[in-house]
């Protein structure tokens, strides 16, 4: 699987994807769980371990790998 720039194209609503996210605090990158949301109109990311009211500058997507066989 590769990165998807969001650019090129975004995921579906509401499908856990993996992001690139730059981090607002010390501007490097990070790996995050997430999903894409359109609430209201309002379109947004959301992962599991962020902070309410913390701002999320994706750059890329995949989708999660498959289970290992085994």
């Amino acid at each position: 699987m590769n990165w998807i720039d969001i650019k090129e194209r975004l995921p579906e609503p509401n499908k856990q994807v993996l992001i690139v996210n730059i981090n607002e605090f010390n501007n490097k990158k990070e790996i995050r769980l997430a999903y894409k949301y359109e609430e209201n109109h309002y379109p947004g990311w959301y992962s599991y371990d962020a902070c309410e009211d913390e701002v999320f500058t994706v750059t890329h997507w995949m989708y999660l790998p498959s289970f290992p066989e085994n």
